[in-house]
Order: structure tokens, then sequence, then C-alpha cells
């Protein structure tokens, strides 16, 4: 089974080594192998990344213009199938697991777009394909608890073929993976949720010009990712790139990645008041979708000893960081984010506790072995740490 990776938001390295922060925290914003057991699992950080092509891998087959290949699900746990591609119908098929996190964060706003265009036409389908780590079982139990809160479509795939003819014809190597197909039954676009606010309003109202308006998707991308690159050389450069992104393209102002990478170039940058007064027109919003993990992780970036040495707001970040767990205290993916949050922040026994309480509670011996796997990673990131300092 290939691997797949689940892409996530990070901030610089001057908070946290991504090795630490990405290659050991795998349950949560990584990826796992589904073939491996959870000290096996490999991780790879691929926020901003524009392309999902490997090296080497051959040309895509499955390309915007393409014909959409038909659904073969096993299971409709939620929502009518699917038999056919409709020419009445809008269709997102977005590709997701039980275990990705980013995954999981994305679908309330794929709620929301639902919800925005049923008139229209539009039919979001959920779909995952099993493997060891996302059964049919986990799944049906997901559909069942935070599923319910979601107005759209969830399909589970017994075997890989649907699998093999999105992800793998696309050459997408990641998720949570978006797939718009037109009333035409054709592939209008291929990429990440986050992009979907852009590509259906075009879509709909028949002015999205494919491939060319994929491709300056991708530059903003590109972008943003020059833009985080830069942060720890020049925080004032990166805040123009922000600011240049933000006015031709308003909707990214809502986007994980890009509040992560405008968050921590204000502060990187001595702008604390403004990383205060951006976090508090997010915090709101974070909290109704759930979006625990990105909301701590934006406190932390403000609570960051080493990004913000004179601690201006720093109680403010804290706060704000708590509030992620709360937002969602039942998500194993969230509470890692948070206690991953607070090592950012410096606040390496809130980590541990947060971990610690965690692994009190589950029950699964996997979800216990993991945990631990994490909690050990961040204690020796500590040490480490504290080793420098002395």
């Amino acid at each position: 089974m290939k691997l797949l990776k689940c892409r996530a938001t990070t901030i610089p390295s001057l908070c946290l080594c991504a090795s630490i922060f990405l290659g050991s925290a795998n349950f949560a914003v990584g990826v796992a192998s589904a073939d491996e057991g959870p000290d096996q699992k490999v991780a790879e950080a691929e926020a901003f990344e524009p392309s999902e092509a490997a090296a080497g891998a051959e040309k895509p087959t499955l390309v915007i213009g393409s014909q959409a290949p038909k659904l073969q699900v096993s299971d409709w746990f939620k929502g009518e199938p699917v038999e056919a591609f409709s020419d009445s119908n809008v269709y997102v098929v977005e590709v997701w697991a039980t275990w990705c996190g980013p995954c999981i964060a994305a679908m309330p706003h794929l709620n929301e777009l639902s919800e925005q265009y049923k008139k229209d036409g539009l039919v979001v389908v959920a779909l995952t394909s099993a493997d060891p780590a996302n059964t049919k079982e986990a799944v049906e139990k997901f559909v069942a608890g935070r599923g319910a809160e979601f107005d759209f479509r969830f399909a589970f795939c017994d075997d890989q073929e649907t699998h093999k003819s999105y992800m793998d014809a696309s050459g997408r190597q990641s998720i949570p993976t978006s797939f718009v197909v037109d009333r035409k039954g054709k592939i209008a676009f291929v990429g990440h949720p986050n992009d979907l606010d852009y590509v259906l309003r075009r879509v709909m109202e028949g002015s999205w010009r494919g491939q060319a308006d994929a491709d300056e998707l991708a530059s903003f991308d590109v972008m943003l990712r020059k833009a985080m690159a830069g942060i720890e050389q020049s925080p004032e450069e990166s805040l123009q790139i922000v600011t240049m992104i933000e006015s031709r393209a308003p909707h990214y102002s809502s986007r994980p990645d890009f509040l992560q990478v405008k968050m921590t170039a204000l502060v990187a940058g001595g702008k604390p008041d403004e990383a205060k007064t951006l976090l508090e027109s997010v915090k709101d919003s974070l909290i109704e979708h759930k979006s625990g993990g990105i909301l701590a992780m934006l406190g932390a970036t403000l609570a960051s000893k080493q990004l913000n040495p004179k601690g201006v707001h720093r109680e403010f970040g804290l706060e704000v960081l708590g509030l992620g767990l709360e937002a969602n205290q039942e998500d194993l993916n969230t509470i890692v984010q948070v206690a991953i949050a607070y090592q950012v922040a410096g606040e390496a026994r809130k980590a541990r506790e947060t971990l610690e309480n965690a692994m009190e509670k589950v029950e699964d011996e996997q979800s216990k072995a993991m945990l631990k796997v994490i909690l050990q990673k961040l204690e020796q990131h500590a040490e480490g740490a504290k080793k420098e300092s002395d």
C-alpha cells in the first residue's frame, strides 16, 4: 500500500524542530503508514507544498478536464449513494481518513459549503478507503459520533480501487484532497479543501477557467510557502507577501495555513498587538468549528518565548491555547496538537499533563502507545532545549 501523508500546518523551525513536531506526532498532524505499528509510522511535513507529485513519479492520468471515475463504494454510512455523476449536480469528493487530524478539521467548513450551495446542486461526498488504521468500524464510529454534525454523505471503500482511480491516478500523496466534479462529469479541480470557497463559487457561476485558475491558486501557495520560509530572516518581507496574497485572494484570509504564517510573521516581526488582534478576530470561529488544534497553535505562537521574548500578550496566547482543548476535548488529534502547542509555548509541564491525562482516558492500546511515543519525544525535546540553555 502506498504511504499517504496528512497535510498539516506547522510553525517554523525557530519555534520547534520539525523533526520533533511532525516526525513524532504523526497521530495528530503527520501521517501514518497504515501497514505499520504506532512506533514505525512515518510523518513528513508538507505545509505549503504546491506540488504533490513525487520525484520520478509517473505523469498523472487524472487531471483537470478528465472524466471523473465512478465511485466504487462498499458502504454508504450516511446519505444517498452516488451511483453516477448527474448533470444536475456539482460534486466534491473529499478524500480523508479517521487518523488524519487536518481532514477532520476541514469538515466543519466543508459542511458550510455543502449548506451554502445545496440549492445550486452541490453534493459533498466524504470518501475514505480501508487500511489497518482506518477500519470500517473506526469510520462507522466516527460517522455516528462527530459525523452526525455534518450534512453531507460518507462513503467507505473496503478495497483500494477508488483510491487508485482518484488519488494514485492524480498523483496525490497526501490528504485531505478535494476533487471537484462539474456538471459534465469532468474533474474541475484537484487540491486542498482550503481552496474550495474560491473554486466552487466560480464553478457554480460558470466562470471557472479550469487549469488556468488552478495554476493561479498554485501560485498563491508558492508565495505563501516563500513567506513562511523567509520569516526567520525577514518577517517584514514575509508580511508584505502575506498582505499581497490577502489583497489578490481574499479567501486566503481564513485558511489555517495562511493564519499560521501571518501570526508567526507578526510575532517574529515584533508586532504582538497586531498578532493579538488577529487571534481575537478568529478565536470564536475556530471554537465554533471545533478547530482546537489550529487555535492552540496560533495561541502558542503568540505565547512562544522564543518568538516573543518580551512576553507581550503571552498570557492571552496561553489562554487561547487552553481554549483549543476545550473546543474539542474528545478528539485525540486535537489533544496531541494542544500538547505540542504547549511545548512550542515553552510550557513543557502542561504538554506532559495534557498527554498523561489523555492516556488515562483512552481505552484502545494503539492510541495509548502512540500517545506514549509522542510524550517521550516531547520530553526528549524539552531535555535537549534545557541542555542548550545551560
